[in-house]
């Protein structure tokens, strides 16, 4: 059933700022351990982002607590609205191919959530490459929310699957990791392009999407890179589209 825009969007909002407080007080709590200072000044910008949306979404709270009570009905089918958004995008597409998803804070976790659960319902193998949040963190919430995710694999800044440690600094090595010892027909979803250009100009990271997406191509494996769609967001420039197989809006 629906439930009132406004509480509903009190809830996600909450969820959104708490989830963002736990990966913060996960690489906080992993400073004092890393000893590598160039790992530890990237988990030390890691911690000061994650302080800087979790302010955002505790402005969005506010703006929702603001609204009139008893107002129009939102739509709380979870994820639904964006796998439909996936699956058109991606119906007349033929494997391998490249997919860049916008999607904004308020739709990012659900986004998160239908992609997955998209290409697991379709018994395709999943590797999920998040470059600032902790995985067993984003794993457990994914999971709240209903999202297919123990045959997931996740890599993180903070853990490695893979026996090389992710850092969103250093794109050789990233590029590695989307496709290291990738099956074929595996689904490689990287969260997120917004991230990355906290640490690199608009043409690295240009050079480095395309590197990537043509690799992944050659390795017959289907790579999926989530941005934000801000005006201030350097994926949401046009000019990145043509990198892509196609451009979904969720």
């Amino acid at each position: 059933m629906a439930d009132d825009l406004r509480d509903h969007l009190i809830k996600e909002y909450t969820a959104l700022k708490d989830f963002e407080r736990q990966a913060h007080d996960y690489y906080t709590d992993h400073l004092d351990l890393i000893k590598d200072k160039k790992l530890k000044t990237v988990i030390s910008g890691i911690v000061r982002e994650e302080l800087h949306h979790e302010s955002i979404a505790g402005e969005l709270i506010k703006l929702a607590e603001s609204l009139p009570a008893g107002g129009a009905k939102a739509d709380i089918e979870g994820a639904g609205d964006a796998i439909t958004a996936i699956g058109e995008a991606t119906e007349d597409l033929e494997s391998p191919m490249t997919l860049l998803v916008q999607t904004n804070l308020e739709n990012y976790p659900r986004t998160c959530q239908a992609l997955i659960t998209y290409f697991r319902k379709q018994d395709r193998s999943v590797r999920y490459v998040s470059v600032n949040k902790p995985a067993s963190k984003l794993k457990r919430i994914l999971k709240k929310r209903g999202a297919e995710v123990d045959d997931v694999s996740f890599i993180d800044p903070a853990t490695s699957t893979t026996g090389i440690m992710l850092d969103p600094k250093n794109l050789t090595t990233l590029s590695v990791l989307f496709t290291r010892n990738a099956e074929e027909d595996m689904v490689v979803i990287v969260d997120s392009l917004s991230v990355l250009s906290v640490y690199h100009s608009k043409d690295t990271l240009q050079r480095f999407v395309h590197s990537t997406t043509m690799g992944a191509k050659r390795k017959s494996v289907d790579l999926i890179y989530i941005t934000m769609d801000a005006e201030s967001d350097i994926g949401s420039d046009p000019s990145f589209d043509a990198f892509f197989d196609e451009v979904a809006k969720v």
